[in-house]
């Protein structure tokens, strides 16, 4: 059984060489959910825009040609995870732990100052996640 992956289109930006490999800056379209409705012309609430990721190029492809873009769905998973999930525990898991043993506000502000260092680890582990969380663009 394959891997299964989430892709999109977009159209490559830029092109790098580095290593081994060439990184492509590929414009992805994102659009609501509601942008497929045959009433989103006059809706104000339907929306796109535009999302640039950085991309290892696995095919020969230049600066304005379209690409596939892919990444592996199990690391979605875990960026959500890093990026939400964590984050949400250790608020939750502060507040209720401090509001045991002091006031609500303190324990308000104490939710606020535990991401700090949860934030700051993130930063720091920066070059890790880039390296795990690839996006892969193959030519159309």
């Amino acid at each position: 059984m394959s891997e299964e992956v989430l892709s999109h289109t977009g159209i490559i930006k830029d092109i790098k060489s580095e290593d081994n490999h060439k990184k492509a800056t590929v414009e992805v379209p994102v659009s609501s959910a509601c942008a497929h409705c045959k009433v989103s012309g006059s809706c104000s609430s339907s929306s796109t825009s535009q999302r640039v990721l950085e991309t290892i190029l696995m095919s020969e492809a230049n600066v304005g040609d379209r690409v596939r873009v892919e990444m592996a769905q199990k690391l979605s998973w875990m960026a959500l995870l890093y990026s939400f999930a964590i984050p949400l525990i250790l608020i939750f898991g502060t507040f209720f732990g401090l509001l045991e043993v002091t006031t609500e506000i303190v324990a308000a502000a104490g939710c606020l100052f535990i991401l700090l260092p949860y934030y700051g680890l993130l930063r720091i582990l920066k070059g890790k996640f880039e390296k795990t969380f690839l996006f892969q663009a193959y030519k159309l």
